[in-house]
């Protein structure tokens, strides 16, 4: 089976690649019985920056579960092919965000999806909402999580990461145990967005670029003719050193390592 390839030593030239040996296409496999990924996104439509990795890992017999930190109910949407950047909260804007995102999250196979309501653009690290992550990663309990890397362009991005990765540590402590039983989570990747990454990990989506492709295209009211430009760049460019045509790159978190060699190799 497959999971996520080992591409030896980073890199801090942006590729992900080495020095000495380019990454090969063998996978390993994960030696532990949950098969779930938990996505946690700053946005409804965030998930598309990884999505060819879960359609991948679902054919693998993985279960997708996605926390969505804020509905951006204040967000710019594209009209007339024009990105209009100031759009007042509106019933209109809400009801074609639900829409979009209850079409990504049926051609994503979104097992359960859950909405913690904190405000578009104003998303914070604070204790009650490290809390309130943590409960739902102690019931999901899962083998993969993907989160934002902490220097994405955008603030909701920064934040959502910081908040995550706190939450995915305080999950695994002996501490408040009214709230689920503690669970580390064996993996954490920082996943790619708009600002490149030092990639420890290039997934091979090649296969599944075109479903990629539909789920962006599910989300007209965000995404034009430029999303595609950087989607068909990046995935081409990560693709690169793996001898593919698209890829997906990921980050292990330095302040989240991997405790065993036994996580990573059967």
């Amino acid at each position: 089976m497959e999971i996520f390839p080992s591409i030896g030593r980073r890199c801090n030239n942006g590729w992900g690649w080495y020095k000495t040996t380019p990454p090969t296409s063998t996978m390993e496999q994960l030696n532990t019985n949950n098969k779930t990924i938990l996505g946690i996104t700053a946005h409804p439509d965030d998930h598309v920056c990884y999505a060819g990795t879960i359609l991948k890992l679902q054919k693998q017999g993985y279960s997708y579960v996605e926390v969505v930190l804020s509905d951006a109910e204040e967000s710019g949407m594209i009209k007339d092919g024009e990105r209009v950047v100031a759009v007042e909260k509106s019933e209109q804007l809400n009801i074609r965000w639900n829409h979009e995102f209850a079409l990504a999250r049926k051609l994503l196979d979104i097992k359960e999806v859950h909405r913690m309501k904190l405000p578009n653009l104003g998303i914070e690290y604070s204790k009650e909402s490290v809390m309130s992550l943590m409960e739902i990663v102690r019931r999901v309990r899962p083998e993969i999580a993907l989160i934002h890397h902490p220097e994405d362009y955008m603030s909701d991005h920064i934040q959502a990461s910081y908040l995550s990765l706190e939450a995915l540590k305080v999950s695994s402590y002996s501490f408040r145990l009214d709230l689920g039983k503690n669970h580390r989570t064996p993996r954490v990747y920082y996943f790619e967005g708009v600002s490149p990454i030092d990639a420890d990990v290039l997934v091979d989506i090649t296969e599944e670029f075109s479903q990629k492709i539909e789920v962006l295209e599910v989300y007209g009211s965000q995404f034009g003719d430029r999303a595609h430009q950087l989607i068909d760049g990046t995935t081409a460019y990560r693709g690169y050193p793996r001898r593919v045509k698209h890829a997906e790159a990921f980050e292990i978190p330095k302040n989240y390592p991997q405790w065993e060699i036994g996580e990573m190799y059967d």
